[in-house]
């Protein structure tokens, strides 16, 4: 048995020696380690690379005429020879529950929400103090690249005494600029070692370029945005539920809710803009299902003016609409096929296609050259469904038959898988949508 162990240290070992990037030489060693910072994207003027050298003479270790101390230069060598980290590593990036439970006040603050309510801020804290879901977050803290225009870099060429030469890279706008790219020789390795750019941030003087990654002071507030995020639908209808006295309680079994929000905004299908702009009140906007419906198709259910005097949607009125839509083969196959895109009907004051709506539709199709649509939408709007896909917007009759109103794009979704490009368009009210004014029969057919 203790035959059977050794040999099982000894694979470890091994394992762990393979793993790193095969640096041969140790801080004592080093002659000299060079820092070439750089930074582009969307700035008034170039920002140009900023370098720092740190030479060896004279058995100290100094950059500028100022003394480095020895500790750092270790710090750094023990970094870059360490096994390589496939992936981040919470503890490593300076994720322990004691930095969370110590930062989690002021990451609220860096996610400029005065006026949150006790029980959103209770969840803010909640989740950026539990270790778990940090650990789930985790691959989006560390994410190299955003959507921003902003791209730092980092090279470090290390010196050996010997005249051996080992770089290390990074191009990220990560806190700590992970992941690292670590070249010795002919061998190289990435590694997301987050000590990497602690030691290469502790060498530089505080106001070099990029040294604010380098020494975490972003960890905080990248932290604190993608918490924001992850939680963004629960807080929103748990501000929801504070402002429509009720409304969000009632749907009951009938639907879950999945998303909710109170803001300030219309949409020209249930409401005027004049009439926004007269009273410019919030909007209550819903996103629920139903058990019994494929999982991406969704209920919108507005309320107007933050849900006062409405009425969660009725069950019977909500199974109609839905009927009429999931009654038809060509778009129930299309939404069962594609659960990727979400697609749903909307309901507003008791009806899908409200009166706002159907003036809309009017109009748009007196300019698109289609007046003769006009009548059957105004005789049967209350029965009709307004199906909302990405993009685009459809009325779906009780007989299944469907006219495409607006289309915005070419994509799949908000064709319903039609094949657009052999279909008219025209331009509705405004010249910002397209009308193809398209009628499919029941079967899917195009008239």
């Amino acid at each position: 048995m203790r035959y059977g162990i050794n040999r099982v240290f000894a694979l470890v070992a091994t394992t762990a020696l393979l793993a790193l990037p095969s640096l041969a030489f140790a801080a004592e060693n080093v002659r000299s380690i060079t820092i070439i910072s750089k930074w582009g994207g969307l700035s008034f003027k170039p920002v140009p690379p900023e370098q720092y050298v740190i030479t060896f003479a004279d058995g100290r270790y100094s950059a500028n005429g100022k003394a480095i101390d020895m500790r750092l230069v270790q710090n750094l060598m023990i970094a870059v020879n360490a096994p390589v980290l496939p992936e981040p590593q919470r503890e490593n990036m300076g994720l322990t529950e004691s930095w969370l439970g110590t930062h989690a006040e002021s990451a609220l603050a860096t996610v400029h929400e005065p006026n949150a309510l006790p029980e959103q801020r209770a969840l803010f804290l909640r989740t950026f103090r539990d270790v778990n879901d940090v650990q789930q977050l985790l691959s989006l803290v560390s994410k190299p690249y955003t959507h921003t225009d902003d791209y730092p870099s980092i090279r470090v060429d290390i010196v050996a005494l010997d005249g051996r030469t080992t770089s290390v890279d990074a191009f990220s706008q990560a806190p700590l600029m992970v992941p690292w790219q670590i070249k010795s020789g002919e061998h190289a390795n990435e590694t997301w070692n987050a000590d990497i750019g602690r030691s290469i941030g502790a060498l530089l003087p505080a106001k070099f370029l990029n040294a604010y990654l380098l020494q975490g002071e972003t960890l905080e507030p990248r932290l604190a945005e993608v918490v924001m995020d992850e939680t963004q639908t629960q807080w929103d209808i748990l501000g929801a539920e504070s402002q429509t006295h009720g409304l969000i309680a009632e749907p009951g079994a009938s639907y879950r809710l999945e998303e909710a929000k109170v803001q300030t905004a219309y949409n020209d299908d249930f409401e005027s803009s004049e009439q926004y702009e007269i009273e410019n009140s919030s909007n209550f906007f819903s996103t629920l299902s139903r058990p019994q419906d494929p999982p991406n198709f969704k209920l919108y259910f507005v309320a107007l003016h933050a849900g006062r005097d409405a009425s969660p949607p009725s069950p019977i009125t909500v199974d109609s609409y839905a009927q009429t839509v999931l009654g038809v083969p060509w778009m129930a196959k299309f939404i069962h096929q594609h659960p990727e895109w979400e697609i749903g009907i909307r309901i507003v004051d008791g009806r899908s296609l409200s009166p706002v709506g159907v003036e809309r539709f009017a109009r748009d199709m007196q300019q698109a050259g289609h007046p003769e649509l006009i009548d059957r939408v105004r005789r049967e709007a209350k029965d009709i469904a307004l199906l909302m896909t990405e993009r685009g917007r459809w009325l779906v009759f009780p007989d299944h038959s469907a006219i495409l109103w607006r289309a915005l794009d070419f994509d799949r979704p908000c064709w319903l898988g039609l094949k657009p490009e052999s279909l008219p368009e025209h331009e509705c009210e405004e010249g910002y949508n397209n009308c193809p004014a398209v009628r499919v029969s029941s079967s899917g057919r195009v008239e």
